[in-house]
């Protein structure tokens, strides 16, 4: 009588299973420090959409208005201060503003070309997250000048 044996005898010792899982835990990781580079990605590219969307409103409301207004609002060295929230809707609370912008200028005549003109030269200055200390906010100055010709 032949002894007693199984006809295929598959099993995995304990060496290839540590193994396997190590393999599987580097993969894990390298997924997770994938997955989380692409999200700080994303929230720099949503930031970074809204920045350019206020910009372009903000200059075109400076560019739109008459230029007596402008030179009544900056004539004295001031600024404005406006805060908008995550989506870039305007707030007047700094518990749910995200961003600061400052706006601020100058004008000055000039004589040259074809017509006299005065401008309005100035900058749109943005810092974020307003919650953060000032030191570690992130910062954006985009230049801006408007000009009033006279004929």
């Amino acid at each position: 009588m032949k002894p007693w044996r199984r006809e295929c005898e598959w099993a995995f010792s304990l060496i290839e299973v540590v193994i396997a899982i190590g393999i599987f835990a580097v993969a894990i990781v390298g997924i997770l420090s994938l997955m989380s580079n692409a999200l700080k990605v994303a929230r720099l590219s949503a930031s970074d959409t809204v920045l350019a969307m206020l910009t372009q409103e903000l200059s075109a409301e400076l560019k739109a208005k008459p230029f007596a207004d402008l030179l009544a609002q900056f004539v004295s060295g001031t600024s404005v201060m406006l805060l908008f929230r995550e989506d870039g809707s305007p707030t007047t609370n700094s518990l749910e503003a995200i961003y600061a912008c400052r706006i601020a200028g100058s004008f000055a005549p000039t004589n040259g070309g074809y017509s006299n003109a005065t401008l309005f030269t100035g900058a749109i200055q943005f810092a974020w997250p307003v919650a953060a200390p000032a030191a570690a906010r992130d910062k954006l100055v985009v230049p801006i000048t408007v000009a009033a010709y006279e004929r």
